[in-house]
């Protein structure tokens, strides 16, 4: 079975930078809700996938920064949070996390703007629920948002997306994925040989093996 290819920023659009990615994240209806970058500020991802889709590049060898757009509901009852977020591998070298680590504050003054931190050192520590759970406890003990708190549900979670996911489709000039759901996959752009190599050389990049049919 022929797997589907993702349908992430770069996989999409091999060119766009770090600040165009940025732009579309920070717009609350805007098709990016989450960014990944190594402690040195360079692109390793984004998306519209949300929550499940970031996890699929965090290596546990790495420490990795991002930002994160957790929006609830739709249309004008849409509800938006921004997350600055910080991954240190559980199989991360010691060298690496201090070196990776130290850079915390500089990649953050990029990564703007947030207003809420979140740290990971594991996949199980990275949830649906467990970062709804997060939003949902600041909006109340911010006082912005405590009489809506009750909203930040998954489900309200999961329409949120299906929006992002439709403004993703029209931004990079895809067909919209069939069911909407936050794990599903759909058409994209192909990366070509040549791009599959450079991100498996990359030391940053989550991807180790590439294969490829003979002409």
């Amino acid at each position: 079975q022929q797997v589907a290819p993702r349908r992430t920023a770069l996989a999409l659009r091999s060119s766009i930078r770090l600040q165009e990615v940025l732009t579309l994240c920070v717009a609350p209806n805007g098709p990016i809700n989450w960014i990944l970058v190594t402690p040195h500020g360079a692109l390793l991802e984004a998306g519209g996938g949300s929550i499940e889709e970031m996890r699929e590049f965090l290596r546990e060898d790495l420490v990795l920064f991002g930002m994160l757009r957790m929006a609830f509901g739709g249309g004008r009852f849409r509800r938006v949070h921004w997350l600055f977020f910080h991954w240190a591998g559980p199989a991360c070298p010691g060298v690496t996390l201090g070196r990776g680590n130290v850079r915390r504050a500089a990649t953050k003054a990029i990564l703007k703007p947030t207003s809420i931190d979140f740290f990971a050192n594991a996949l199980n520590e990275f949830t649906v629920e467990i970062v709804i759970e997060k939003v949902r406890r600041y909006a109340v003990v911010d006082g912005n948002d405590a009489q809506a708190a009750s909203c930040f549900s998954v489900e309200a979670y999961e329409e949120a997306i299906k929006e992002d996911k439709a403004a993703l489709a029209k931004e990079f000039g895809v067909a919209e994925e069939e069911g909407g759901g936050e794990g599903s996959s759909g058409g994209g752009a192909q990366l070509s040989l040549e791009e599959a190599v450079q991100l498996v050389r990359d030391k940053d990049s989550p991807f180790n093996w590439v294969l490829a049919a003979p002409c």
